[in-house]
């Protein structure tokens, strides 16, 4: 029986799309990467990352020793807060990963003894707020918590990033930080079979009537 070319491609699409799954080869999505910021577990100590505290504190990295908690992975995190009417950060000029999905993550501890709107954990790039949460008695976390910033618009952007701990004149706020990331959406593989028929017979494709 002769098979009309037009049903000879429908039959090899069909053959193709119930057949290619089950060998595990038709997965186009685009893949989930994450990649760390230099340093980004601050287990260099101060290099990387520059730090800055209004109230003129040595550092800002500390090592587990030196800490009330210990960091999240490793021995050093960064600690922002800490002393009164201050405003502290760590920072880092770098790219933005491409992707069509780019978030910025990293864990936190929030300890305070202050009420809430007052002291704040910031994210900014490039002098633009990107993320603002209360550090107060009822956002304390006990533990260490996974923090997660959409920061899409600056993919592929070279960017000033910069991680806050801000308090005021009375009670308390420690934001204890560890492990910065960049966990991003990156290019979807090429298609399996590119070309999508418009070469016409390439050789590539085999048919079989049925």
């Amino acid at each position: 029986m002769k098979v009309p070319r037009r049903l000879v491609g429908v039959v090899v699409v069909i053959l193709a799309t119930a057949i290619i799954p089950e060998l595990g080869l038709a997965t186009v999505s685009a893949p989930d990467v994450t990649q760390p910021l230099p340093n980004g577990g601050f287990e260099s100590g101060h290099t990387d990352w520059l730090e800055f505290s209004l109230q003129g504190q040595p550092f800002l990295i500390w090592h587990a020793n030196e800490m009330p908690v210990p960091p999240y992975g490793g021995s050093w995190a960064a600690w922002l807060g800490r002393v009164h009417d201050e405003i502290s950060f760590v920072y880092q000029d770098l790219t933005v990963p491409e992707g069509s999905s780019v978030f910025l993550r990293y864990w936190h501890w929030i300890e305070s003894w202050d009420s809430c709107g007052y002291d704040f954990g910031y994210v900014v790039i490039n002098d633009l707020w990107q993320d603002t949460y209360d550090l107060c008695q009822a956002t304390n976390t006990g533990e260490w918590v996974l923090h997660s910033v959409n920061i899409s618009r600056f993919a592929g952007q070279f960017v000033r990033l910069e991680i806050w701990g801000v308090t005021d004149s009375t009670y308390g706020s420690n934001l204890y930080v560890d492990d910065v990331y960049f966990d991003f959406t990156g290019s979807p593989p090429s298609p399996i079979f590119a070309d999508g028929f418009e070469s016409g017979d390439t050789g590539r494709w085999a048919a079989t009537a049925p």
